[in-house]
């Protein structure tokens, strides 16, 4: 699969429908993909959820988390970033002992 051919007057990737903006509907394009990809119960917000919670597990503060995900409210941010267990133990453990060397 070759990418989508970039247009001089746009920076983005996946040009919209107005000149110089980015697509803001890309259900057509996910289904698409997700098919070739054999990804048929993946949706493009199920992706939104992994890369928070993939962020915000690895330690990724929750205010960089919430910018890249481009919310304002940290309460809606953590909805995204659902953190592991492991992550969440080793907090607590560091909390427990005073220290964030463990």
């Amino acid at each position: 699969m070759s990418a989508p051919p970039r247009l001089p007057d746009n920076p983005h990737v996946k040009a919209g429908a107005v000149p110089g903006y980015y697509a803001t509907d890309l259900q057509k394009p996910w289904r698409r993909i997700s098919k070739s990809a054999g990804l048929n119960d993946v949706r493009i917000h199920d992706l939104r959820h992994t890369n928070a919670s993939n962020a915000g597990s690895s330690g990724m503060p929750i205010q960089m988390v919430g910018w890249f995900l481009g919310r304002i409210q940290i309460q809606t941010t953590m909805r995204y970033a659902h953190l592991a267990d492991s992550p969440v133990r080793l907090a607590a453990k560091k909390a427990r002992h005073g220290s964030t060397h463990l």
